[in-house]
């Protein structure tokens, strides 16, 4: 989930020159709960090397400022593309799953019309037990 994160954090970067680490922190909710984890999760990508910007305490003593390079590091951040791609994969994944559970469901007799059979019978089953129940009340009551 980091580098989810911190691609989006990358893209903000792209549209921002600087924002408060609170904009960060709401930018990349529920990742990240408050501007303190906000604050940490950018100074370990500005340390590593995945991000290129600084950040710098104002004089309010409360808020700090990312401030984002120009040229911000490439390499390290998943790219669109592969972002992409594994995206892709992920749905070929989910068709052969599907495709797989359709094919198990077939085989256990488990298809809509074997079940739309089974509920016609219960019905049916209902039906005929509420008028045996009916004629053996009428029998009851023309003995007494």
């Amino acid at each position: 989930m980091g580098a989810f994160y911190g691609h989006k954090l990358f893209r903000l970067g792209r549209s921002f020159a600087a924002l408060t680490v609170a904009d960060v922190a709401r930018s990349l909710s529920p990742y990240i709960e408050s501007a303190g984890d906000a604050e940490s999760f950018v100074a370990s990508l500005i340390m590593s090397g995945d991000l290129n910007a600084t950040l710098s305490h104002l004089s309010d003593g409360y808020s700090t400022l990312l401030h984002f390079s120009a040229a911000a590091p490439r390499s390290d951040i998943p790219q669109d593309t592969h972002v992409q791609a594994k995206l892709a994969q992920g749905v070929q994944l989910l068709q052969i799953l599907t495709d797989s559970i359709k094919e198990s469901s077939h085989a256990l007799e488990l298809s809509d019309d074997y079940i739309d059979h089974l509920k016609r019978n219960q019905r049916r089953a209902e039906t005929f037990k509420g008028r045996a129940s009916l004629s053996d009340e009428d029998i009851m009551g023309d003995i007494h």
